[in-house]
């Protein structure tokens, strides 16, 4: 975790490195803190709907339920969406700036 302050610090609006941190605090029972980390990330980050999985969660289990439906019926809901048209699930789950105008991700945001 150390590290990943030290990019913190360096990038605090680094989407990736605040989703990591929200889903760690997450996992180590800090909620107040995973959900401080997963509300930036959910708006820096290239996978929103991913993000809005564990925020979703993290609210719910800090009792916020209605704003827990919130975030997932505004991220979350697209990647179900998605799936019951047809469209990739893909597509849904990153930002829409990401997709060239052939439907597919630039080569550069690709992550390998």
């Amino acid at each position: 975790m150390d590290r990943l302050n030290q990019v913190l610090r360096l990038a605090p609006n680094h989407g990736e490195a605040r989703a990591l941190a929200g889903y760690l605090c997450y996992a180590h029972g800090d909620l107040a803190k995973a959900e401080e980390h997963l509300r930036v990330a959910i708006d820096q980050a290239d996978h929103p709907a991913l993000v809005a999985l564990v925020l979703t969660q993290t609210l719910r289990a800090e009792g916020k339920d209605k704003e827990a439906d919130e975030c997932w019926a505004e991220f979350g809901g697209k990647v179900v969406a998605a799936a019951q048209s047809g469209t990739s699930t893909e597509m849904a789950a990153v930002k829409s700036t990401s997709w060239t105008m052939t439907g597919q991700l630039p080569k550069d945001d690709v992550k390998r």
